[in-house]
């Protein structure tokens, strides 16, 4: 695939996953709509990686690892934001943390984050 066309796939499922992690809200799965969110970060982050670099992004899904590699500088809230974006990839797909992560997964907790996340897309799109 030439790298215009890697970029466009990362950049679209990046875009699709923002939504979705907005879908599940409506069906509940707070949990999962944290997860997706973090996906529609990760995948706008290779996206942006390819552009930049024209190159292969790294097979992480650590968002501040993809942030140090693009060379990009955060603020400290930011860098903690991402810190706890990440936690939601781990949490949401391992069964001994899972029911825990849905504890604290309120509609609130949910929304809250998914605004930070959609903030958070809406500026390294721009970026």
């Amino acid at each position: 695939m030439e790298l215009l066309a890697q970029y466009e796939f990362w950049l679209n499922a990046a875009k699709e996953d923002l939504q979705t992690s907005f879908d599940m809200l409506i069906i509940k799965r707070y949990n999962w709509a944290l997860f997706v969110g973090h996906l529609a970060i990760d995948k706008l982050l290779k996206a942006k990686f390819i552009l930049k670099f024209e190159v292969q992004p790294p097979k992480t899904h650590n968002l501040l690892l993809l942030i140090d590699k693009l060379e990009i500088m955060l603020d400290n809230d930011t860098k903690l934001l991402l810190m706890t974006i990440n936690k939601f990839n781990i949490e949401a797909r391992y069964e001994e943390y899972k029911r825990d992560f849905e504890k604290i997964c309120t509609p609130d907790y949910t929304i809250n984050y998914l605004n930070k996340i959609k903030e958070f897309f809406k500026w390294m799109t721009n970026y």
